[in-house]
């Protein structure tokens, strides 16, 4: 922890010292009853996927959709997402996702979407909220690159349950031809999706990617829980990215990601809600409770999560110039906190620091007052700044009450 003035210039941090003298023209802010740390990076998110919550957890994946009532709810939620993208409903719930990313302190998101031929909305959105992302396209590359420096577009693999022969070549053509892409997949999630691709061909997915050339650190894997050794030794060899959802993972009884195994072999994790749940500060916990008790010895447990929520995202997060660090010359991304009894006693001494531990055990969204992405607030004292958050929530909830006022009783 530092006390230290921070001077921002435009878009970057150009200054860090213990006392700054105010210029003429400068704004300043007193964030004496405040923590300010970088803001944070969602590396796998579904949206828009609030209208989805709480339908899902503890169903196994293969059981959803299926001709139950709940699968019958599910799918016709699923076709109401898909049906109204080019709507201004679909628009709303966009937007109010992405202002909870906002409210939970984050500043960088890798957006997979919810809906097909989503993309363009999610992006759009994406930029008049003022976030950092990177949109998954799929297997369509935009005619013009994302106007906006704070966006950029990604490549797809198909997931086990869906790649062929025919997708990998033409996944492995399109990334040739775009080499500077990120390339994304759902990887080995869960053991049915390991046991398909092993069915139709007879290798792991990491493996498969490594053999065709696409495994490299512009690869972005979410999940990979059901991952061997000889899987971890390549992601490392390869300088892949993977992300660890363990929220919703263990909510649907999908097991989480071995991260003590990556982290010892210096795997590049970062950390994602995915599905039905913006809650960083949930993850971060979670995990944070997980890595202090594995078999695998972590080494300050409470810096190692505390990386995968901010810097270890930067090498997904160059092309947008997110870098989860304060430092002179980065990005003025930053999170402020509200400091109050709740985050203390705060030790610093050499002999022992709680301040990460403090920050990941009592962080909450109830904390997080601004939230600044390249040197402009987009939450300032608790609300959006960029767009009417007020009017987009009063839409949001008349747009659930038409959908589920019948279902609510």
């Amino acid at each position: 922890m530092h006390r230290k003035d921070i001077r921002i210039a435009d878009t970057k941090i150009v200054q860090i010292d213990d006392h700054l003298h105010v210029s003429a023209g400068e704004e300043q802010l007193d964030c004496s009853n405040l923590l300010v740390i970088p803001a944070l990076a969602d590396c796998h998110v579904h949206s828009p996927d609030t209208i989805l919550k709480g339908l899902f957890n503890g169903i196994d994946m293969t059981d959803w959709c299926d001709e139950s009532p709940l699968g019958r709810l599910q799918t016709s939620l699923f076709d109401y997402l898909d049906g109204c993208v080019h709507t201004p409903e679909f628009r709303i719930m966009v937007l109010h996702a992405y202002i909870q990313y906002l409210h939970h302190g984050v500043g960088f998101i890798v957006e997979t979407g919810q809906a097909d031929d989503s993309h363009r909305i999610l992006q759009s959105c994406a930029e008049d909220i003022g976030l950092k992302a990177a949109i998954d396209w799929y297997d369509e590359v935009p005619s013009t690159p994302p106007s906006c420096q704070r966006l950029t577009t990604t490549l797809h693999l198909s997931e086990e349950e869906d790649l062929t022969p025919e997708s990998l070549r033409d996944t492995v053509s399109l990334r040739e031809a775009n080499p500077e892409k990120l390339l994304m997949t759902h990887c080995l999630e869960n053991t049915w999706r390991l046991e398909e691709v092993k069915r139709k061909f007879g290798i792991s997915t990491i493996r498969l990617m490594h053999d065709h050339h696409i495994l490299d650190e512009r690869s972005v894997l979410f999940h990979c829980i059901q991952v061997s050794d000889e899987d971890i030794e390549l992601l490392a060899q390869q300088k892949a990215n993977v992300v660890c959802c363990p929220v919703s993972s263990i909510r649907i009884g999908e097991g989480i990601m071995p991260v003590g195994k990556m982290l010892a072999r210096n795997v590049k994790v970062t950390l994602g809600t995915d599905f039905l749940d913006h809650d960083m500060w949930d993850c971060m916990r979670f995990l944070y409770s997980q890595l202090s008790s594995s078999e695998e010895l972590v080494t300050n447990p409470a810096a190692a999560v505390f990386d995968m929520a901010s810097k270890n995202a930067m090498q997904i997060a160059q092309q947008v110039g997110y870098s989860g660090v304060i430092a002179e010359g980065a990005a003025a991304d930053l999170c402020f906190l509200q400091h109050d009894h709740r985050f203390d006693p705060l030790v610093e001494q050499p002999f022992h620091s709680n301040a990460l531990h403090n920050i990941l055990t009592t962080g909450h969204v109830s904390l997080v007052q601004h939230v600044m992405i390249d040197g402009l607030f987009v939450l300032k004292d608790g609300l959006c700044t960029t767009v009417d958050e007020g009017t987009i929530l009063s839409q949001y909830e008349h747009l659930l009450a038409r959908r589920f006022g019948n279902l609510t009783r």
